[in-house]
């Protein structure tokens, strides 16, 4: 549905854009800018509503999805990635024990000196990776690894995508 709203121009702009009518669609340039005008209204709010801690679970998981495709597609290094979202607490014949035998940088990312298994959601908070919206939600009911589960579902988005061609380097790294 579409919605008429008059408005108001200053006449120095209304002489210009006479002459540039028929190549301006004045509607959708209009509309544009609203939009941006409100999408940095809604980005202050939201910054503000992390910052003071305010986010509901919902909001601080779409963050936190958001995040993990940013981080899997800009700063993840490829073995933190296969680690992110290959990792599984039962190793035994999976792609992600053939990872840890094959690469010495995936073993110490998933198990600390004592050979102890080293769960992502931990790494999320010791890389502080969430850091700003993770502390209200680091209780007893464990919501903080819900929220970086959110974070690993966003990184996979990623992986799945480039994870066929990035497995032979991961599991030859000397190639």
């Amino acid at each position: 549905m579409v919605k008429k709203l008059t408005i108001s121009i200053p006449d120095d702009l209304h002489r210009k854009l006479d002459s540039y009518r028929d190549r301006i669609p004045i509607s959708s340039v209009c509309a544009n800018g609203l939009r941006a005008a409100i999408g940095e209204i809604e980005d202050c709010v939201s910054e503000a509503r992390k910052r003071f801690y305010l986010l509901s679970f919902e909001e601080a998981c779409e963050i936190a999805y958001k995040r993990g495709i940013h981080w899997a597609g800009y700063e993840a290094s490829p073995e933190e990635l296969a680690y992110a979202c290959e990792q599984e607490i039962s190793m035994d014949g999976t792609l992600y024990e053939k990872l840890v035998d094959a690469n010495y940088k995936i073993r110490e990312l998933g198990f600390d000196e004592h050979g102890m298994f080293n769960h992502f959601a931990d790494y999320v908070v010791q890389e502080m990776l969430l850091e700003d919206i993770l502390p209200p939600f680091m209780d007893e009911l464990n919501t903080d690894i819900q929220v970086s589960n959110h974070f690993q579902r966003g990184a996979k988005v990623v992986w799945n995508e480039i994870k066929t061609e990035l497995l032979p380097k991961l599991l030859n790294p000397e190639d």
